[in-house]
């Protein structure tokens, strides 16, 4: 493993001999700073954008890789000094009365009320959206939010501030012990 703790890594899902994905989960659990900004690579498929957000990735790419995209978004990331929390890629399901879709996102922050999301896609507030996603090494969060807060973002992207609509007390504590564990405090409430 690396003695150094570095600054990004841009792997390939698909990594001999074990997979970006294990590469990733290596780092995060070598380096438990959180320091570190692991870019995924993958294809588009639900499975691998899953196998993407179980490994405690920060981020991905879809390949085949547009160069001046991964430019401009490792650009941003290494010009960014700013504490940030870490992020997990979310699966969200909109559905309301003049569109139903279903789209994956990268969230911002988590908190034990809500979660701060980064998207292309357009939300309004008050949306109820379905958000699904993977904690690192724990189970997966399933729970309904209402869009709350809309941030203009610099590029194409926005984010949305999401309440927590159900979630519930088991949801809630796993959530809570992850907090914790990231941000190397006690218990939150």
């Amino acid at each position: 493993m690396l003695q150094m703790e570095p600054d990004l890594v841009l792997a390939d899902l698909d990594l001999p001999p074990n997979g970006g994905d294990l590469l990733c989960k290596d780092i995060k659990k070598s380096f438990p700073s959180n320091n570190t900004f692991v870019i995924l690579a993958c294809g588009a498929t639900a499975a691998e954008l899953r196998k993407c957000g179980r490994s405690g990735a920060d981020s991905y790419v879809r390949t085949p890789i547009n160069p001046e995209d991964i430019t401009r978004r490792i650009n941003s990331i290494l010009q960014t000094n700013v504490w940030r929390a870490h992020r997990v890629l979310v699966k969200v399901r909109v559905e309301s009365s003049f569109q139903s879709e279903e789209f994956f996102c990268t969230s911002r922050d988590l908190s034990a009320t809500g979660i701060l999301l980064e998207t292309e896609k357009s939300l309004a507030r008050g949306d109820i959206i379905h958000c699904s996603f993977f904690l690192p090494d724990m189970e997966r969060i399933r729970t309904a939010c209402r869009v709350v807060r809309i941030i203009k973002g610099d590029n194409a992207k926005q984010s949305y501030g999401a309440e927590f609509i159900k979630l519930d007390e088991h949801q809630l504590s796993i959530v809570n012990e992850f907090i914790s564990i990231q941000r190397g405090f006690g218990n939150i409430i």
